[in-house]
């Protein structure tokens, strides 16, 4: 199986592995998509539900994620704390529109 090898920048270790999705894998994913799609017709308040849920997720686990940030990018932990509070803020911002 042939993988993507993940680098920390700044030290060049080797953080992780993520297989390479054959064509096969990629054409039954977008099928899996356009299901999604089709049954992704939600009414507003359930979808934002899901953003507002998601928000919560990603600053409940910024302690966990963010440090993933610092190692794959090279980010400062301020810079990938930021990422993670902004990421949340626009899932928070998205889940208010109308």
């Amino acid at each position: 199986m042939n993988e993507l090898v993940s680098i920390n920048p700044a030290t060049l270790e080797e953080i992780g592995r993520i297989p390479i999705t054959t064509e096969e894998e990629l054409d039954q994913a977008v099928r899996n998509a356009d299901s999604a799609l089709a049954q992704g017709k939600t009414d507003r308040a359930y979808r934002q539900e899901l953003l507002q849920s998601c928000a919560l997720e990603l600053t409940r686990k910024n302690a966990e994620i963010g440090p993933l940030l610092v190692m794959e990018q090279g980010k400062t932990t301020t810079e990938a704390g930021g990422e993670m509070w902004i990421s949340a803020k626009n899932f928070t911002h998205a889940a208010q529109i109308d």
